[in-house]
């Protein structure tokens, strides 16, 4: 249209906050003149974000590493109270939560490593899991609910002392005591 400018594709705050353009004109005599500006970008909370619920009471073991889906997601598992082996969330670039409001035990690890935009890990009546839990380089983490957590086991056959690691995360979510 002549008198708007427009983008070919939608501005996403999570892909980049600001953009620098320079915008060109010339009249009939051709005579130039070129001006930059930077173009910043809004976040819009919780915008067009995909709620995936699993309704499963049990699971095997939770996996979820997704790298090529770029709509924000939230994850919830309404019923979910036992995980046998691990719950590994690993490197997502699109997930926002994780909502597991009724899980109790996980039979191995329970491990979340950097997750670009995480903000929301929610477990408040987990208190066992095997082996460790492992939170790490997940930037945007605000609120990690594991306040139930009171046993971390040593799993048959596995060498390692039991542990949680929760660092490298936003300095909200580092600070001691947990």
């Amino acid at each position: 249209v002549n008198d708007s400018l427009r983008s070919n594709a939608a501005f996403d705050y999570e892909v980049k906050e600001s953009y620098d353009v320079t915008i060109g004109v010339f009249n009939q005599l051709g005579e130039t003149t070129t001006l930059g500006y930077t173009i910043n970008i809004e976040d819009v909370i919780n915008e067009g974000i995909q709620t995936i619920e699993i309704l499963d009471e049990t699971l095997n073991s939770l996996y979820y590493h997704q790298e090529n889906f770029l709509q924000p997601t939230r994850l919830v598992f309404p019923n979910l109270t036992t995980v046998n082996e691990i719950a590994y969330f690993h490197q997502n670039i699109n997930l926002v939560s994780v909502d597991l409001p009724k899980l109790r035990y996980v039979g191995d690890y329970m491990y979340f490593h950097g997750n670009q935009v995480i903000e929301s890990i929610n477990a408040p009546v987990l208190d066992t899991i095997h082996n460790y839990f492992y939170a790490n380089q997940n930037t945007n983490l605000t609120e990690l609910n594991i306040c139930s957590l009171t046993h971390i086991l040593q799993s048959e056959g596995n060498d390692r002392i039991p542990y949680y690691s929760i660092s490298n995360n936003n300095p909200v979510i580092d600070q001691r005591p947990f």
